[in-house]
């Protein structure tokens, strides 16, 4: 089990590393702000419910939002792919690249918009 364990780590560690830089990348400091701009009437509905509603990506009115998103993602997994080891990390990192888009056009997907200023 040990040796199933090391190859899994070995093959998918490139992929754990990317998925962590992109995190790293969008980290805010812990003494910064951040805002949501809403209306007077969104402001209320936030209050009055102690909730924030997510809207789903399909139904965005700047769907290049998703499209940003996707290409970053991409480009951190291009730099893996180029830095993998073995064969089958650079298959693997290639297969997962060219299913991304497939399959968060396919999800059920919310985001929510916060802003530094």
């Amino acid at each position: 089990m040990k040796n199933i364990e090391k190859i899994t780590d070995e093959y998918l560690s490139p992929f754990f590393d990317a998925i962590k830089s992109l995190f790293d990348k969008c980290a805010i400091p812990d003494d910064s702000y951040l805002y949501h701009y809403t209306s007077l009437d969104g402001l209320w509905g936030i209050l009055e419910g102690k909730s924030i509603w997510c809207s789903s990506v399909i139904f965005q009115n700047d769907q290049s939002e998703l499209q940003h998103g996707l290409s970053v993602a991409e480009s951190l997994l291009d730099e893996y792919i180029e830095k993998a080891i073995h064969d089958n990390q650079k298959s693997y990192l290639l297969a997962f690249k060219q299913d991304l888009k497939g399959f968060i056009l396919k999800s059920r997907i919310f985001t929510f918009s916060l802003s530094k200023e």
